[in-house]
């Protein structure tokens, strides 16, 4: 692919389109790009006066998107119809918007985006190609067996087509390994937090609640017996006379209990009151557990501490 750079910018023109429904005239053309199992297929298909005439699909590298095959797939028809010996008029037609908007933007410097701009800026030079938007999925036939090639090609058995890695795509495959690295970390240290883990078993990028429930969920706040670990507090018992723990109040204590009780969980398994229905109430009881610290601040003013000279 030709350096998109080496465009003069006095030069730089995009290809417009626009949306056409298809009518079953002349000569169309449609293309489509999909991705299954990691798998990703590009396919074009011609039809003529709504017959199928030529179809061509083929497979991507696995570390290509969508998106890059949905160009092929424009790529594919602009390679078509400047085989062609002679024709005054071609429709193509594409449901990849985001496809289209890039091949208009004349300041788009994607390498392919440039060598399918070229392709389709000389095939509508000499063939009379004119690029279309449809929706997907609302019964235009054209569409549809595109669609269903392209799903077809992600099957096939060898890569037709090898492109470099789109920053898309790296980015995405290095999110997954640092997250599975994460993810092993977090299984395989069984003496650190180990009451965190029982509550969110499998780690996320996600933020799934907000600052002062951390105290609630990883059991370092404002609980008696996290307060007496460290010199804090005449007691780790809390006022009902068990252990005065995050687990304790989250899942046993008297003093929680009417907000306990609004709670959709399994006792037995911590991990499910995570659930969005109920923060609210989460948010109540990491707050009510809170008010207790004015009772254990006087505390610590009433105990001696040792004094390092």
């Amino acid at each position: 692919m030709e350096s998109p750079y080496l465009t003069h910018p006095a030069v730089k023109d995009g290809i417009g389109f626009d949306w056409l429904e298809p009518k079953g005239e002349g000569l169309e053309i449609f293309t489509d790009g999909s991705g299954i199992n990691d798998r990703v297929g590009a396919a074009m298909v011609v039809l003529y006066f709504g017959q199928l005439i030529h179809s061509v699909r083929v497979r991507l590298g696995d570390n290509c998107t969508v998106y890059q095959a949905e160009l092929i797939g424009l790529r594919l028809a602009a390679e078509f119809v400047l085989a062609l010996t002679t024709t005054r008029r071609v429709n193509v037609y594409s449901d990849s918007r985001s496809a289209l908007q890039s091949l208009a933007d004349p300041c788009n410097t994607h390498p392919l985006v440039g060598e399918v701009r070229s392709l389709l800026k000389r095939a509508r030079t000499e063939r009379g190609v004119f690029l279309h938007w449809v929706k997907a999925h609302v019964g235009y036939h054209g569409n549809e067996l595109a669609d269903a090639e392209a799903k077809e090609a992600t099957s096939s058995p060898s890569v037709s087509v090898e492109l470099p890695v789109s920053s898309s795509r790296f980015k995405c495959k290095l999110r997954r390994i640092i997250v599975q690295a994460w993810q092993d970390h977090w299984d395989y240290s069984p003496n650190k937090g180990r009451f965190t883990r029982s509550i969110i078993p499998n780690v996320s990028l996600k933020t799934h609640f907000w600052g002062e429930m951390a105290e609630l969920f990883t059991g370092h706040g404002r609980f008696p017996a996290h307060l007496f670990r460290f010199g804090i507090g005449n007691t780790d018992r809390c006022a009902c006379g068990a252990v005065g723990d995050a687990k304790h109040y989250l899942v046993s204590c008297p003093l929680t209990l009417n907000l306990r009780a609004r709670l959709r969980f399994n006792p037995l398994d911590l991990s499910t009151v995570v659930r969005e229905y109920n923060l609210p109430v989460l948010g109540e009881l990491s707050r009510r557990v809170r008010a207790f610290l004015p009772h254990l601040q006087r505390s610590r003013f009433g105990r001696r501490h040792k004094v390092c000279k």
